[in-house]
């Protein structure tokens, strides 16, 4: 964070892999402006091979995925972190 950097797995059913939120600000801003990059890993997918938002147009919290479904794009608990553990998320981040 104080490099102006943060890498983070996400484990989610639209968003999946190690990302990357970069500050963008410039000294002498008034706030923080921060960008999100997806890090080429096992779970990048080229725009020509998968859009997601072709994919999946909804809003996973308005149209929520039917249980069989998923069940089968969940991750396997395999792959989560040993530590991670199972929480409410909070209502706002900030990195």
């Amino acid at each position: 964070m104080t490099k102006g950097k943060l890498v983070f797995a996400l484990h989610g059913e639209k968003l999946a892999g190690l990302w990357e939120l970069v500050r963008i600000a410039k000294p002498g801003d008034r706030q923080e402006p921060w960008i999100l990059f997806k890090k080429r890993d096992d779970r990048a997918r080229s725009s020509d091979d998968y859009d997601v938002v072709t994919a999946s147009p909804d809003s996973v919290i308005e149209h929520p995925l039917a249980a069989d479904q998923a069940t089968a794009t969940a991750p396997s608990t395999s792959s989560l972190p040993s530590r991670a553990k199972k929480a409410a998320l909070p209502a706002m981040l900030s990195p």
